[in-house]
């Protein structure tokens, strides 16, 4: 590997070229965004072209125009209901979860406590087993998806799951808890603006995205049925991609409404405090998020903010998501989820379809 050196010049250079980006961001549509994401790979391989670090590169066919994806639930439960958060971890190695929302009655049962990670690396394939501390226990994380790195001049994206039922509190689970995830000597720890030139250049070994605990619980209260999709291999996608969440069938009558939790990497405001974001998410062809669209009837509980927004870490670092909806069944035995990018890279992680 070439040693990495960068003057004065070339620093201002980066910065002007990172600023030109989030100006191409803002602009993007449902119109442009193949225009937009070629602009942005011009863009993003102009940062690297003066300088002695070697990168993989970007090119259009590296993502897809249209995705479409069916995947089968990786869990199922009865008569059960869930609580999710999570914290972007970019230029760091650790972060606390604040997990929220368990109600504590004497009935009330945990059956199950899945933390969900992702990062990009350079390397094509990595181990299918990731060791990771959880509240300072050690416990092996398994591949769960490899992904198109999402724009960062990394050669692959990795997600993860890891079982920590046993080191959630029974009795009180609504805790603080500690995520440390492995480093190496050219990881970053900076903690510094993604998008800062010093966090771009030189490319560390691993630009993690974040972390998202999972826990699904059952109390006399909760319906179910409930199901956890994480098997979500190649969906990365920067303009329109539609996952279809296959399920058992049911009757529509006494499961009309859920809970549905999307686990997503690389979500932004625009760039750094640039507050602008322009994806729209629908379920099952209601619109449940992002700008309006006045040719899609609203859904439950509409919001006119992006589900990629990078809310797990704001103000910064951003590039992680966990969201909540209240949404409408539609079809007995598959539920869509359509996403459209403004022309962002973007990793669904996992989502959970919680029925009631």
């Amino acid at each position: 590997m070439k040693k990495h050196q960068i003057n004065y010049v070339s620093c201002l250079k980066i910065v002007f070229i990172a600023f030109s980006l989030a100006v191409f961001a803002f602009s993007a549509n449902a119109q442009d965004v193949d225009d937009t994401l070629e602009k942005r790979i011009e863009i993003l391989n102009e940062i690297y072209k003066d300088t002695d670090i070697e990168t993989p590169g970007f090119s259009v066919d590296s993502v897809s125009d249209i995705l479409e994806i069916k995947i089968e639930p990786s869990y199922k439960f009865e008569k059960a209901s869930h609580v999710a958060n999570g914290a972007a971890i970019r230029n760091r190695t650790a972060a606390t979860i604040h997990l929220r929302g368990i109600p504590l009655s004497n009935t009330t049962e945990i059956l199950t406590a899945l933390l969900y990670l992702n990062f990009s690396d350079n390397n094509a394939s990595v181990d299918t087993c990731y060791p990771i501390l959880f509240n300072a226990n050690l416990v092996k994380a398994t591949k769960t998806a490899d992904n198109p790195d999402p724009c960062w001049a990394m050669a692959m994206n990795h997600s993860y799951v890891a079982q920590v039922t046993q080191y959630v509190d029974i009795k009180n689970p609504n805790q603080d808890y500690r995520v440390v995830l492995p480093f190496a000597c050219g990881t970053s720890t900076s903690g510094e603006n993604p998008w800062g030139s010093a966090s771009i250049l030189p490319n560390p070994d691993a630009k993690i995205e974040g972390a998202t605990l999972v826990v699904v619980y059952r109390n006399e209260n909760t319906d179910g049925p409930l199901y956890i999709y994480d098997k979500l291999n190649n969906s990365m996608f920067h303009s329109t991609a539609f996952f279809y969440l296959i399920h058992p069938p049911i009757s529509t009558t006494p499961y009309k409404y859920a809970l549905f939790t999307m686990v997503g990497a690389d979500g932004q405001r625009g760039y750094s405090h640039y507050d602008f974001t322009s994806e729209r998410t629908y379920f099952d062809q209601r619109q449940i998020a992002g700008p309006r669209d006045p040719a899609t009837p609203m859904g439950l509980n509409y919001t006119s903010d992006s589900d990629w927004n990078g809310s797990d870490g704001w103000p910064l670092n951003q590039l992680w998501d966990t969201h909540t909806h209240y949404v409408q069944i539609e079809k007995p035995d598959v539920s869509e989820v359509k996403y459209i990018s403004g022309g962002d890279c973007l990793v669904p992680v996992a989502f959970i379809l919680d029925m009631f």
